[in-house]
């Protein structure tokens, strides 16, 4: 960790630094803490850039027309694009912090920039970036204050069993036995419905959060009424999944689910989905624009599901990666059926 310490450290006043980060709650989060320690140090932090995933030739012609000296990527598997790293460290220095699974093929890409993932040290880790990003900041400033943040991206990305000594210290700071049943979780899935209903970019959700001194504030800011009014839509819209039935399929350890809705939301009907069934691997998927896509949990840690959704896309025109615990994947329409069969196979051998 001294390595991207020591790099947040060397920011100066007169630097022009950019923020990319994952358009999701620990992305989001993380976003949030990291611009409050510049801020701190009297740093310009307007410049932010929300990449859902990964980062494509728009992010890298807008970075370019803010010339930056210095760009930071929050919870973004960069090493998996070395193309762009090669790109843009012509413009910029570059940091990452993630905690995504690495890319043994792409890791000379990362050798001359300021890379940090705890599984470089120990693959077996588990810690959301929330959680790498808070004990960063925390190294060079007071950061108590923003402890809340820290809370709500690690809650957003679900397993805790890492970051139990900031959990812990969450507890007892605001009084909570479970973050997975309190206000940060909330505050989480306000995130989520702002990002899935499109009512606010990533950096409109960043500036709006960074306004709030506590999570209760967000249910009185003017800043967040946006997002409340989406929250409310996508909560109508989780109703509907939690009873939904007939498009659900059992395959032994295998429970596959088509999502119909119209925002989407695979990745919250997989997390509802799999907190009922924690030992199994639970893919949810659908259609869009002649694609499948996919987003798979195993909250009970039995089966990896990256794993899993790579080793099913063997042979196929597919993307496919993620954590032990939740995964992701696209692949064509017409490769569903040879992907779901070898999936079955693999999940159920």
């Amino acid at each position: 960790m001294r390595k991207i310490t020591k790099f947040m450290d060397s920011i100066e006043k007169k630097d022009s630094v950019i923020i990319i980060f994952d358009d999701d709650g620990d992305g989001i989060s993380s976003a949030v803490l990291l611009r409050r320690l510049l801020k701190k140090r009297g740093v310009d932090s307007e410049q932010l850039i929300g990449a859902s995933m990964s980062v494509n030739k728009a992010v890298v012609d807008r970075v370019k027309s803010y010339a930056p000296n210095k760009i930071i990527f929050l919870d973004l598997a960069i090493d998996q694009q070395p193309e762009i790293i090669e790109e843009l460290k012509k413009y910029a220095k570059l940091a990452v912090i993630d905690h995504h699974q690495m890319n043994k093929a792409a890791e000379k890409s990362v050798d001359k920039i300021t890379y940090f993932n705890p599984l470089s040290d120990d693959p077996r880790v588990y810690q959301s970036t929330s959680y790498l990003t808070y004990n960063i900041c925390s190294e060079l400033e007071d950061m108590s204050d923003s402890l809340w943040l820290a809370a709500v991206g690690i809650v957003s990305d679900y397993d805790l069993r890492d970051s139990g000594d900031i959990v812990e210290e969450i507890k007892k700071k605001h009084g909570v036995a479970d973050l997975k049943k309190s206000i940060f979780k909330q505050v989480s899935d306000i995130i989520m419905s702002s990002v899935a209903t499109k009512t606010m970019t990533g950096e409109q959700i960043v500036r709006a959060l960074d306004e709030l001194e506590q999570p209760e504030d967000i249910v009185h800011s003017r800043h967040c009424s946006a997002m409340l009014k989406a929250y409310s839509e996508i909560q109508t819209e989780i109703t509907k999944i939690e009873t939904d039935t007939k498009n659900m399929q059992t395959m032994g350890k295998l429970l596959l689910y088509q999502s119909k809705s119209k925002y989407g939301l695979s990745s919250v009907a997989a997390n509802i989905i799999s907190e009922r069934n924690t030992e199994k691997l639970v893919v949810v998927w659908r259609v869009s624009d002649q694609q499948i896509k996919i987003s798979a949990r195993c909250q009970g840690g039995t089966i990896n599901a990256a794993q899993a959704l790579k080793d099913a896309s063997i042979g196929l025109k597919a993307s496919a990666g993620g954590h032990k615990a939740a995964a992701g994947a696209t692949l064509r329409l017409a490769d569903w059926d040879v992907f779901r069969t070898q999936l079955n196979k693999i999940v159920n051998k």
